[in-house]
């Protein structure tokens, strides 16, 4: 299932990180680039807080690779940081949301709240 647009390669990087790491739609919206750290077993990705992390300490979570290509986190965060033409700033984004009509991503966060709009549906 290959994304064939910048939406879906995001959407489709948003739903497997999310999915591996167990995330909160609010951790997702919060991650910049700096969040994500490539390593030769996956991608590390640093939660700098969240609703269970009371003290604020962070917690970094280690994603793997998955044998399926086609379901790959790794290789679908991989696909995204490839194809975003964005603010590659590490306080960026890592999942931008995307214009009002879907076409694209934009340089702003995404949303915690209306994260499932900011989805391409």
């Amino acid at each position: 299932m290959p994304a064939t647009d910048p939406v879906a390669t995001r959407d489709k990087a948003i739903l497997l990180i999310g999915w591996a790491g167990a995330l909160r739609r609010s951790e997702i919206a919060e991650l910049d680039r700096k969040h994500a750290v490539f390593t030769p077993e996956g991608v590390v990705i640093t939660i700098a807080s969240s609703k269970t992390d009371q003290e604020g300490e962070g917690v970094a979570i280690p994603i793997e690779p998955a044998s399926n290509p086609d379901l790959c986190p790794v290789s679908a965060l991989r696909a995204w940081l490839g194809a975003c033409t964005l603010d590659t700033a590490p306080s960026s984004p890592l999942f931008p949301a995307r214009t009002s009509v879907g076409s694209r991503p934009i340089a702003s966060r995404l949303g915690d709240q209306r994260g499932h709009q900011d989805l391409g549906a």
